[in-house]
C-alpha cells in the first residue's frame, strides 16, 4: 500500500533540518514516522523525491528502503519491525541481506 499523501506541514518537518525532525519524532506515538524523522535530512528527502513524489508506483517505498545501505535497513528492523505484531518474517529477511541481494530483487522482482 503507498504511503498516504502529507500535508504541507507533514513535508516539510519531514524534509526540514533536523532539529525540527528529531522535535516532531518526539512527540509521535507511530514508530514508524519516529524511525523516519530520525534519519539525515538527505535520506529523509530522497524518500519525499523517491516515494511520496510517485503515488502510482507501488513499488516505491519497497524500492527505496532495499536500495539504502545496510546501517538504515537494519535499523529500520530494529526499530519498527521487531515490534510490529504480524510483520512479514520475509520483509525482515530481505532487509537483512547484503546490498547486492538486495539490488538483485529490485532489479529482478520489482522492476522487471
Amino acid at each position: 500500500m503507498p504511503p498516504r499523501p502529507l500535508s504541507v506541514i507533514e513535508r516539510v518537518v519531514l524534509t526540514g533540518p533536523g532539529a525540527a525532525a528529531r522535535a516532531a519524532a518526539m512527540v509521535s506515538d507511530d514508530r514508524e514516522q519516529r524511525w523516519m524523522l530520525s534519519l539525515p535530512r538527505e535520506i529523509r528527502r530522497a524518500y519525499a523525491d523517491q516515494v511520496l513524489a510517485h503515488p502510482e508506483d507501488e513499488h516505491a517505498e519497497q524500492r527505496w528502503m532495499l536500495a539504502n545501505d545496510d546501517e538504515i535497513c537494519r535499523s529500520y528492523v530494529r526499530q519498527v519491525l521487531d515490534y510490529q505484531i504480524g510483520a512479514a518474517p520475509e520483509e525482515r529477511w530481505l532487509l537483512l541481506q547484503p546490498s547486492g541481494v538486495r539490488e538483485s530483487y529490485v532489479r529482478d522482482v520489482l522492476d522487471s
